[in-house]
């Protein structure tokens, strides 16, 4: 079974990923906001958590009709820096602590 976790990370905003990724590519806008790269070094820096409430498993129903674009769509789907799917055995005794949460890595 393919597994996805819901709100892995607190996202960006809109006017935060365009700032990054254009600073990333070597075209720093000249109208950024400086506001809006202080809140990404917080983010970076500052650990802000989600509410582990909202943090759950998502099985992944059909891996092999199921498109990256089908998981980004969700609006739960949060790209934690890179993505991250778990792969988990059925029938095993770590695929029940794995969904109740009883797991670390």
């Amino acid at each position: 079974e393919i597994y996805w976790q819901t709100n892995a990370t607190v996202p960006y905003t809109y006017a935060q990923i365009e700032t990054k990724m254009l600073d990333a590519a070597g075209v720093t806008r000249r109208d950024a906001d400086d506001d809006t790269r202080r809140a990404i070094v917080d983010a970076e820096t500052k650990t802000k958590k989600v509410d582990a409430r909202d943090q759950f498993m998502r099985l992944i129903v059909d891996p092999y009709a199921t498109t990256f674009g089908d998981l980004v769509k969700n609006k739960e789907f949060v790209v934690a820096g890179h993505v991250v799917l778990y792969i988990v055995a059925k029938g095993t005794e770590f695929r029940q602590q794995f969904l109740n949460g009883e797991w670390e890595l």
